[in-house]
């Protein structure tokens, strides 16, 4: 959408999922976990884990490439050219 547009525009984003909160974007794993803290309730035990420093993320980042390589592989996923909200 145009918003996403204009936040996004100097930013090279990856072919995964982007999560944008209060001037930053998160990738992958981080940007998961930081959905999880923002729903509250029991997520929050979960969403706890991304305010560790990205190279304690990295081995949740492996697990989210893995999983979302195997998800394309053995979902038929159609995914359309516009992916944000406006």
């Amino acid at each position: 959408g145009i918003t996403a547009a204009e936040k996004l525009k100097n930013i090279a984003l990856p072919d995964s999922i982007a999560y944008f909160e209060n001037g930053n974007v998160y990738f992958f794993s981080k940007a998961c976990l930081r959905i999880a803290w923002r729903l509250g309730g029991p997520w929050v035990l979960i969403g706890w884990v991304s305010f560790l420093p990205d190279w304690m993320l990295y081995p949740t980042d492996c697990i989210y490439r893995l999983v979302a390589k195997t998800r394309s592989t053995s979902c038929d996923i159609t995914i359309s050219g516009d992916r944000f909200l406006p």
